[in-house]
């Protein structure tokens, strides 16, 4: 097996390599067969798959505070255990639960007492911990030691257990057993397949498989159907990485405003530039942030945009935020699976606008008694006049 990376071309494939993208391909290859006795028999289809296993198992003990009975969404729980998952992956999750007939282990039996029994709950990354969210749906079989749940990884990251204890009997020993796996991978017509590791969407270690298909009932080796296989392990295969803003403006020491002015910024990601791989060609997101204090307190102005460059009104009766010496412009982008953030590297200037004299209203009214004075006086001057000159 071959392999392509950024800084690699057709490359061998061994076991414990580490390969970078943004597209990293894996390609199998195998020589024709050369079976005299059966001359017929060739290569019609050859697989490459890429598996991933988490095996995880743990032990505690429950000493107490324990809040016996059937309590599903009151928390904390009387323990916890953690894994990490990736996302598509099948989840088998198991917890034996019991008295230790010996010092706490793994390897340790555990005596199941008539009255034990334990509830478990999973957790994905950021939910939370009710019986609601539980994704093994709250497993609540009575008297089921081990109590067992199976799903299938929403997301990648780092998954709770929870263990409600409800006879409240202690101490209580638990065993947690975590199995997950999942396979992708491409099959082909003929002796070569390649598979794009990006369809996994996700960065991680893989085991990589590569078998071919006779089309037979041919037994030869271990298994019926295929004529051989082979199994690298430990493969760090890295396709998906974090945007870069690499620039912002303003970025300190301008003095901008009062009217509207323009906030930009430019940003980087390898796999912006990757739209030929199934996975990859990602849209970048932006939102923007202001600050009027050297950045104790922020504004967003703008969220969701794939824009570079907006234009901002200081003065605005809304996102407005007034004149200051002490502005900052903070730029937050994401591609959908990571985060990058830019600060305007110093504070710059938004100026006050103009002061516009507007007199009070007291003088309008003086200015105008007086016009009225004035007129009358100048009406009572001109009957005066005309009754003079008619005597």
């Amino acid at each position: 097996m071959n392999a392509t990376d950024s800084t690699r071309t057709d490359a061998p494939l061994t076991a414990d390599s580490e390969w970078v993208g943004p597209a990293v391909t894996f390609k199998a290859n195998w020589s024709a067969l050369n079976l005299p006795e059966f001359p017929t028999i060739g290569i019609r289809q050859t697989l490459i798959e890429l598996l991933s296993t988490v095996s995880h198992q743990n032990y505690g003990t429950i000493v107490g505070p324990v809040n016996p009975g059937w309590t599903p969404d009151v928390n904390p729980r009387e323990a916890y255990d953690y894994v990490d998952l990736l996302a598509g992956q099948t989840v088998e999750l198991s917890v034996e639960f019991g008295s230790w007939m010996g010092d706490p282990g793994l390897g340790t039996p555990l005596s199941h007492g008539g009255t034990d029994d334990l509830d478990i709950f999973m957790w994905a990354p950021g939910v939370a911990h009710t019986y609601a969210n539980s994704l093994t749906g709250g497993q609540t079989t009575t008297g089921a030691n081990p109590e067992e749940g199976t799903f299938v990884a929403p997301v990648s990251g780092t998954y709770t257990i929870g263990l409600d204890y409800y006879s409240g009997v202690v101490p209580m020993g638990w065993k947690t057993d975590v199995f997950a796996y999942q396979a992708t991978g491409v099959l082909t017509p003929g002796d070569e397949s390649e598979i794009d590791t990006s369809v996994t969407e996700t960065n991680a270690r893989y085991a990589v498989q590569t078998r071919f298909v006779t089309g037979t009932s041919l037994d030869w080796g271990t298994t019926i159907g295929f004529v051989s296989s082979v199994l690298v392990l430990n493969v760090s295969v890295e396709n998906f990485f974090a945007p870069t803003i690499t620039s912002l403006d303003p970025d300190g020491g301008e003095t901008v405003g009062p009217e509207p002015f323009t906030i930009s910024w430019t940003a980087t990601d390898p796999n912006t530039a990757a739209g030929d791989s199934p996975s990859l060609g990602e849209l970048l997101g932006f939102s923007v942030e202001v600050s009027n204090d050297s950045g104790l307190t922020w504004k967003v102005v703008t969220y969701g945009t794939t824009l570079n460059s907006i234009t901002y009104d200081p003065n605005s009766a809304y996102y407005g935020m007034g004149a200051s010496n002490m502005w900052l412009v903070r730029v937050n982008c994401t591609d959908g699976m990571f985060t990058a953030s830019r600060t305007s590297a110093a504070t710059f200037t938004v100026e006050p606008e103009p002061v516009t004299y507007v007199p009070p209203y007291e003088l309008y009214v003086v200015i105008a008694v007086i016009v009225i004075v004035v007129l009358i006086m100048l009406v009572t001057c001109l009957l005066k006049r005309r009754q003079t000159s008619a005597k």
